[in-house]
């Protein structure tokens, strides 16, 4: 695969992920994930631009003696990078576009985190449900010794009575169970794509900071 073949696939991802931020959904903010990962892919794309020899960047580390970068507001690379090779930084903002447009699905290591979920789930959830259980039938075994000495008709409603009984709290139980998994699987949703987000945001914020850095102190440009 030549230079020109690699540039058209990563142009045909961005145009994919384009379409897929602005007309699968008429509308969404601009806070979105979608739209953060669209400007961490172009914001990359113009750090590749700037730096055409990314071996400059050896032996220069972020907030060194040189480092004269005023950043905007919000971007704290600085501070929280502080001493990091801009060498390997450049790499690693790098492979997180490489890993966002064109990696795929771990199957098997999807599955076991889906696993650990329900372990988890079932863990939580399980003193919960021996308690229903234990409260709802209870009642049953009162009701099971006065039934004794009425007659073999009542006793044969009664347990009639008590077993649709046990079956209705079983299928509640059930019902109550899968209300939690969907819960459990919403909430880890939320997790991982607030940690998604603010991922792709300090990675957009470094590839701002190194394509300055270059500018300034390779380049001699402001």
């Amino acid at each position: 695969m030549n230079y020109s073949d690699i540039t058209s696939n990563v142009d045909s991802s961005r145009t994919s992920l384009r379409r897929i931020a602005r007309h699968d959904e008429p509308e969404f903010s601009c806070a979105s994930i979608l739209n953060s990962m669209e400007r961490f892919v172009k914001t990359v794309s113009e750090m590749e631009e700037t730096i055409l020899i990314p071996r400059r960047l050896l032996d220069l580390t972020v907030g060194d003696a040189g480092d004269t970068i005023r950043l905007k507001a919000g971007n704290n690379v600085k501070e929280t990078l502080a001493n990091t090779d801009l060498y390997r930084l450049y790499h690693i903002v790098n492979q997180m576009k490489v890993e966002l447009l064109w990696s795929k699905e771990d199957r098997a290591q999807s599955r076991e985190e889906e696993d650990a979920d329900k372990s988890v789930l079932a863990y939580q959830t399980s003193t919960e449900t021996a308690n229903r259980l234990g409260h709802a039938r209870c009642p049953s075994t009162t009701s099971m010794q006065s039934i004794q000495s009425a007659s073999s008709i009542t006793s044969s409603l009664s347990s009639d009575s008590e077993s649709e009984i046990g079956v209705e709290n079983d299928s509640s139980l059930e019902n109550e169970e899968c209300i939690d998994l969907a819960n459990s699987i919403a909430n880890n949703f939320r997790h991982h794509l607030r940690g998604l987000h603010r991922s792709i945001n300090r990675m957009t914020d470094v590839a701002q900071y190194l394509a300055l850095r270059y500018q300034v102190d390779v380049d001699g440009q402001i």
